[in-house]
């Protein structure tokens, strides 16, 4: 008899155990967790200011509620030229309220060494996101990235830092 009621009651909070982590994992998914940045400024928090990179690195850091409704693009501009070169984009933006994405600093491995590359994270309107996707498209067809002369309408750098070329 004592078997039993401790098979039961084993039974019981097997059930409650499990319908709780249902419930986390229902709540996680439909409505996620608060995005943990409310601790974090809005901006690139790697690489930080004059650190050193090499020719393809990861860019990441945080978006909060005023960028979570537009598109994020990361825009490299090499401090000796006036272009703005937008790489991959729109970034994917995470629940959590991290961004992070893939950075060409220069031409390759063995070239723009030592060179000072400005880094800014852009938010940008739907016209400014389909120029960056457009840039991108023609010069990967034509092989050749010269960069835009200005940054288009609608896009608003909100965080930049300056890094050098390893």
């Amino acid at each position: 008899m004592m078997k039993w009621r401790f098979l039961e009651m084993k039974k019981w909070l097997l059930g409650i155990l499990g319908t709780a982590i249902a419930g986390i994992i229902v709540y996680w998914v439909t409505v996620g967790f608060p995005l943990p940045n409310q601790n974090h400024e809005p901006g690139i928090s790697k690489p930080k200011n004059d650190d050193r990179v090499a020719c393809r690195e990861t860019v990441e850091g945080w978006y909060g509620e005023s960028e979570s409704n537009s598109d994020l693009w990361i825009v490299i501009q090499p401090v000796e030229s006036p272009n703005y070169h937008p790489q991959p984009g729109p970034l994917p933006k995470n629940k959590n309220g991290k961004w992070q994405g893939i950075v060409q600093f220069g031409v390759s491995d063995k070239e723009n060494i030592g060179e000072e590359f400005l880094v800014f994270i852009v938010q940008a309107s739907s016209s400014a996101s389909q120029i960056f996707s457009d840039y991108i498209r023609d010069s990967n067809k034509k092989k050749q990235w010269d960069g835009l002369s200005t940054l288009p309408n609608g896009a608003v750098p909100f965080d930049s830092v300056k890094v050098v070329r390893k």
